[in-house]
């Protein structure tokens, strides 16, 4: 061995430079730089243990500071092998440094792997995006055609699984036991490196490939020639702003932009810096006004912000006529809708079930949902809405008659005040609509119980689409809105509405049984009743789900709150609907609730009945064909069991036997019926009130699956009546708060991460003062 020292930032080796020796680190330390990534290396470290199969050095080798090397001649494997038979104390050394090197570079592997894909989901999903959000503003998209052409990254070669597996074992294993395996003997040892090179010379290729890949949508994404989709969206956003328009959602898409490309090694900071410097400068010379003159022709001020009763009313004048005017419907169409209007209007008792009143009342009704969808599809094409649409929209107003001049105006300020959070659970419908027309989610399922792209396969089979109108109408936000506004909207609107054989779409303020402030359903509103649910019924809304937040961390199922939307239909109504309980086949996203906008009766008894209604459909699902089956233990199966034998049951006295008997003929022998008023009162009169109302089977099963709040267990456990479930319960929650602890610590031991989102899994179990 011959010893070389190098100089702080010396070049030691190049890329592609023939390996004609082997280099030990006596002192100093070296960078490696493979091109997709850099590590350092420290003494006792032999350099180049994974590139000796290639002969060639693959990376790029630099002190970084002054170093020291031992070097060892080598021209073939053989050369190894003769050096480790003189040397047997240089087989731990350079197995172990090249381990250590083939794990860094598998690691990046997996982040590289992890960056294809969320680069290439990222890009189409903002540039299907920003698409959408153009059409909707009526400007001109811009094409980018490096995105048109992107395709899903698809390596030439791959690393197998099983190979990431084995090294990842190896790393893991304890030294002694490590070392028996691999290099008990110079033979071994040589062996064991020739492998480890032919193994890294697919791993260096299959990482090399995927940066620059990487680099590719990083290049799409910003480059110098400014044709790029930074660009792109600073030029929309700079388009907004000049005209006072909606520039929030943009803004939102910028600063994600932004945030992507800062944390990313390889973006030229330099150009980024330099491009978001000259963005954010102009942006604060509009906002300051330095600009404003140029584009005072394009803006559009909001002539409807009045706060005078008579301006208001004199701006609501022919309120029926400005709508109809609005849609952009036919004369035929619009002049019979007025007619009908019309004619409804004279009559004294319009709730009559008189055939004269109910047959128009029903014409108005259908010609109702086509004015209506007409004029909420130009809304989400258009920059301003005017307020009287707003109100249209919120609350179904139509003509200033029949609402009532203090109506009237109450629903103006309303409409032109709206404080509703587009990121919240509560939405009004025309808030969903928007959600779905940006592609945010996706309609709701139709009557039949079908998705909107199973319903657009069916058609397509059935031969009423082509396979290009079935491609065109599967990305169509138009579309999507027009399949929720024909299924969902019509029949919750109705449905909620509450009385379906008087039922008026219109606001009228006969309808009006409650006053307007009382009747008024706010996101506070809401979320406050269910919050009141959750604080007795806490696990109500939580799902089991597949933890992904840490690759190392394999089939974890865990639980988590996901709230349901609740979306408030434009009327006066007293009825809730529980429409699905997941989107598609998603077990992760939010139950879609219905609600009237003006609500007429006592929320916490509708919402008691939804939640109910959600947990016995949500079981059901999770189920599947053995929802009812008693052998596979669950809220409905043995729910089911009790109604279908509770003749026979031994349990029930005579006087429960007939209660329940009852109970079946009032709910229509509905098993979900039943399950959400005995619900209803397991939360309102048992777990609140410590009172009992149900019989023994019926507690038995809703201690089971709907257990109370630790909070509620403690006033519940002064009764005889409770105790014995509660102590039960208690045990259960012991045995799963040990499980979960022994995991945990493994997952740890492992070299995991407990994240924030599993910390508070655990608390549900684990910590009595974080389990509500």
């Amino acid at each position: 061995m011959k010893s070389v020292v190098y100089k702080k930032r010396q070049q030691i080796y190049t890329p592609s430079d023939a390996i004609t020796q082997i280099s030990i680190v006596k002192q100093g330390r070296v960078q490696i730089d493979y091109g997709y990534f850099k590590m350092v290396v420290s003494a006792g470290y032999v350099l180049e243990g994974c590139e000796l199969f290639h002969k060639e050095y693959m990376a790029s080798y630099t002190a970084v500071e002054e170093t020291e090397l031992l070097l060892v001649d080598f021209v073939e494997m053989n050369s190894l092998y003769k050096f480790l038979t003189v040397k047997p104390n240089f087989t731990k050394t350079i197995v172990n440094s090249s381990l250590n090197i083939f794990i860094q570079n598998l690691n990046k592997y997996n982040i590289l792997k992890t960056g294809c894909d969320d680069l290439f989901k990222y890009i189409t999903k903002e540039y299907k995006e920003y698409k959408y959000l153009c059409n909707r503003l009526s400007i001109t998209s811009k094409n980018i055609r490096a995105i048109d052409t992107l395709r899903h990254y698809s390596p030439t070669d791959s690393f197998p699984a099983y190979l990431r597996e084995h090294y990842n074992s190896l790393a893991k294993l304890p030294a002694e036991t490590r070392y028996a395996m691999l290099n008990p003997n110079p033979a071994t040892c040589t062996a064991t490196i020739h492998y480890f090179g032919m193994d890294f010379s697919k791993l260096y290729a299959i990482n090399k490939e995927m940066k620059e890949y990487n680099q590719k949508c990083l290049n799409i994404l910003i480059n110098e020639t400014g044709d790029d989709f930074f660009n792109t969206i600073c030029d929309l956003s700079i388009k907004l702003h000049e005209s006072n328009g909606n520039f929030k959602p943009i803004d939102e898409k910028y600063e994600a932009l932004k945030k992507l490309l800062l944390e990313s090694y390889l973006v030229d900071d330099d150009l980024l810096k330099e491009r978001i410097s000259a963005y954010e400068k102009n942006i604060s010379e509009i906002r300051a006004g330095n600009i404003l003159d140029n584009v005072e022709e394009n803006f559009i001020p909001d002539e409807n912000i009045l706060e005078d009763d008579d301006e208001i009313m004199n701006y609501l004048a022919g309120s029926l006529d400005q709508i109809l005017e609005y849609s952009e419907l036919d004369s035929e169409v619009t002049d019979a809708f007025k007619k009908n209007f019309q004619e409804f209007s004279a009559f004294p008792n319009k709730n009559s079930t008189d055939d004269d009143v109910r047959i128009v009342r029903k014409r108005i009704g259908d010609k109702f949902n086509d004015i209506y969808k007409a004029c909420i599809i130009k809304s989400l094409t258009t920059l301003n809405t005017p307020v009287l649409l707003k109100m249209f929209f919120l609350f179904g107003y139509m003509d200033e008659n029949i609402a009532g001049r203090e109506n009237a105006i109450t629903l103006f300020k309303c409409a032109q005040n709206s404080i509703f959070d587009n990121n919240s659970n509560v939405l009004t419908f025309y808030q969903w609509l928007e959600k779905i027309y940006d592609g945010e989610v996706e309609p709701s399922k139709n009557t039949f119980d079908t998705e909107y792209v199973a319903d657009l396969r069916t058609k397509k089979r059935s031969g009423d689409i082509t396979e290009a109108e079935y491609n065109e109408l599967l990305v169509d936000p138009k579309a999507k809105c027009i399949f929720e506004i024909d299924n969902m909207f019509k029949t919750c609107n109705q449905t909620t509405f509450g009385r379906i054989t008087t039922f008026f779409p219109i606001f009228a303020e006969y309808n009006l049984m409650k006053p307007f402030d009382a009747a008024y359903l706010e996101e506070s509103t809401i979320n406050s009743v269910l919050e009141d649910i959750t604080d007795v019924d806490y696990m109500a809304y939580y799902r089991e789900i597949l933890y992904t937040g840490d690759e190392s961390i394999k089939s974890l199922y865990y639980e988590k709150e996901i709230k349901p939307y609740i979306i408030l239909m434009p009327n006066i109504g007293g009825r809730g609907v529980m429409w699905q309980e997941i989107s598609g086949s998603y077990r992760d996203t939010p139950a879609r609730m219905m609600l009237s906008i003006l609500f007429v009766e006592k929320l916490e008894d509708v919402m008691l009945k939804l939640t109910g209604e959600f947990r016995w459909e949500m079981c059901r699902r999770n189920e599947g064909a053995r929802w009812n089956d008693v052998s596979c233990q669950s809220l409905t199966a043995e729910f089911f069991d009790y109604i279908q034998f509770y003749k026979k049951n031994h349990e029930l006295s005579s006087e429960a036997k007939e209660k329940t008997k009852t109970l079946i003929q009032r709910s229509r022998n509905s098993l979900k019926e039943i399950f959400t008023s005995q619900y209803a009162i397991w939360i309102k009169n048992e777990c609140k009130n410590a009172s009992p109302r149900l019989n023994k089977v019926e507690r038995r099963i809703m201690f089971s699956y709907c257990y109370p709040s630790r909070k509620y267990r403690t006033v519940m456990g002064k009764s005889p009546i409770f105790s014995q479930y509660l102590e039960r319960l208690n045990i259960l929650q012991a045995k799963k708060a040990h499980s979960i602890n022994l995991l945990f610590a493994k997952i740890t031991k492992e070299g995991g991460t407990i994240s924030p989102e599993l910390e508070e899994y655990r608390a549900l179990y684990v910590n009595p003062a974080n389990a509500k």
